[in-house]
Parts: structure tokens; sequence; C-alpha cells
């Protein structure tokens, strides 16, 4: 079967042994996620599978692959969905703001990235 499209953001998508993947959304949460565990024949040549772990027996021809460490300050809606937890310090900081008054430190600001990695 050749699967053209589809959201599977966060879900294993329905493939079987053979398909040809064109295009579709198959990105993962955390970096390295197996995906399609028990099918060693797929032949992919477009989509998005970013933090998806490649098998040695799919041909790859094409499609957007990357590992992007995700950060839940930025993301808070995908925990429900596995993300874990960051902590205001966590290693996607990348700045932060004080904003002080009358010699006060009444807030700060803090700034977060995903990182590629």
């Amino acid at each position: 079967m050749i699967h053209k499209r589809g959201n599977y953001s966060f879900k294993q998508p329905p493939f079987q042994e053979g398909d040809t993947i064109t295009g579709g959304n198959y990105q993962q949460l955390i970096p390295n996620t197996e995906i399609c565990a028990d099918i060693e024949n797929l032949t992919i040549s477009g989509g998005n599978w970013i933090n998806c772990k490649k098998k040695p027996t799919w041909i790859i021809t094409g499609g957007n692959w990357a590992k992007i460490s995700r950060c839940s300050n930025l993301h808070p809606e995908w925990i429900q969905f596995g993300l874990d937890e960051c902590s205001t310090t966590c290693s996607h900081l990348i700045d932060t703001d004080e904003i002080w008054i009358d010699g006060e430190l009444v807030d700060t600001i803090y700034h977060y990235e995903d990182t590629i990695i």
C-alpha cells in the first residue's frame, strides 16, 4: 500500500510489511522513538519523521529526518502525550531577563528553545 498523507504525530502509524510512504507526518516526542517496530520492510521517499528511529532494513530515499529535544516550557500541551516535564532551568534555557524595580528583583523571564541533537 502507498501512504501519501496522514498525521500520526505521537502515534504509531498503521503501516504493514512492504508499504511505501511518500508523505505524511509521523513526528514523535522523544528522540530515537521506535516506530513500526514489527515492520522490517518499508520504502520511504517522503514525510516528516522527526525523532523516529530508522531501521537498517528500510529503504529510505527521502523525507524530513531530524532529532529534536523538545522543551515542555514551550509545548506544555504535549506533556499529555508523554513529553517529559522540564524544570525552569532545563537544558533548553537560553537566556533570562530579570526585572528590577527600586533595586529589588520582582520577576524573571525565561527564554527557551527546542534543540536539534
